[in-house]
């Protein structure tokens, strides 16, 4: 996860960049990064969701995310994500929020996505 805080996609800054974390108390549940305006300017990239293995299944991630996206649409007309390839939960819950594939792959160090 540190090493995700640090990560920047090609020709962004780092204020374009946040790290967000959801808390229930003193329980971290979720965490979410994001990249204005990329990769064009009308999209914001999600690039990191996770929550904690405590709170999935509960509607928590759900919520999040669709808070998320709808502050997102006061600035931004689309959103886009990766998730890891051959990670089925991590696709259902995504098709669960409405995302699509666009059938773009990338190799990664150590995954595809």
């Amino acid at each position: 996860v540190k090493e995700d805080m640090l990560c920047l996609p090609e020709g962004k800054a780092k204020a374009d960049k946040f790290f967000v974390g959801f808390w229930n108390g003193s329980d971290l549940v979720a965490v979410m990064d994001f990249v204005y305006a990329y990769p064009d300017e009308e999209t914001v990239f999600i690039g990191l969701f996770m929550v904690d293995q405590a709170y999935q299944r509960k509607g928590i991630g759900s919520h999040i995310v669709t808070e998320a996206l709808a502050y997102f649409a006061k600035n931004f007309r689309k959103a886009r994500l990766a998730y890891v390839k051959g990670n089925p939960q991590s696709q259902h819950f995504w098709e669960k929020q409405g995302f699509k594939s666009i059938g773009c792959e990338v190799k990664q160090e150590l995954y595809t996505v």
